[in-house]
């Protein structure tokens, strides 16, 4: 009998040892999948793809943000296209803002032929503020901003070239007290992250 205690005190022993351990295991193994990072969901993985086969670009944007096609006009020989696209643009109202790609021949500016050229270009004027070299899609560009003058004004302009044609990305604010600006920004960076060339 007291054999039988003995065997049955170690076998309720190793069981509870053998618990703790189940336990402890476990306890490490989910510790683990609750360290392990989450990805954000892609905010322009719904968005629309726009693609332009003759100015060889493409970029994404929201369902939120109409886009259509702004005429080039007849007598610009050096203009190859346009597009505007915006959050329910109000000409009315005081906080729009527009989001633009302009693509030019080369030559749009004279005797500019490089990146560097357009930026001595624009330091002749006091009103182009905050220039600075950054990259769209991989390429060299440079980043601006137009300060005083008549709204609409840039909040925030990128110029870029690749094979002979220059690509102006544009975010234009009806008034510097746009309450909607912080978000259209974001959105336009979204957008501009997502900008392709295509050739």
């Amino acid at each position: 009998m007291n054999n039988f205690k003995t065997l049955f005190v170690v076998f309720a022993l190793l069981i509870v040892a053998g618990g703790a351990y189940f336990l402890g295991r476990n306890q490490v193994n989910l510790s683990k999948i609750t360290q392990s990072p989450t990805q954000s969901p892609n905010p322009a993985a719904n968005w629309k793809t726009y693609i332009d086969s003759q100015a060889h670009y493409s970029f994404k944007y929201p369902q939120s943000w109409p886009l259509s096609k702004i005429p080039v006009s007849k007598g610009c020989d050096l203009c190859l296209e346009g597009v505007s696209f915006s959050e329910q643009y109000d000409f009315s109202s005081e906080d729009k803002t527009l989001a633009v790609i302009l693509v030019f021949k080369e030559g749009w500016v004279k005797d500019v032929k490089t990146i560097n050229d357009y930026i001595n270009f624009l330091k002749t004027e006091p009103t182009n503020v905050n220039i600075s070299k950054t990259t769209v899609d991989g390429e060299v560009a440079v980043s601006y901003k137009l300060s005083g003058g008549i709204p609409p004004l840039p909040i925030i302009e990128y110029v870029t070239t690749k094979n002979g044609l220059w690509y102006i990305l544009r975010l234009v604010d009806s008034t510097e007290t746009n309450k909607n600006r912080e978000t259209n920004i974001g959105i336009f960076n979204q957008i501009l992250s997502t900008f392709k060339f295509t050739n």
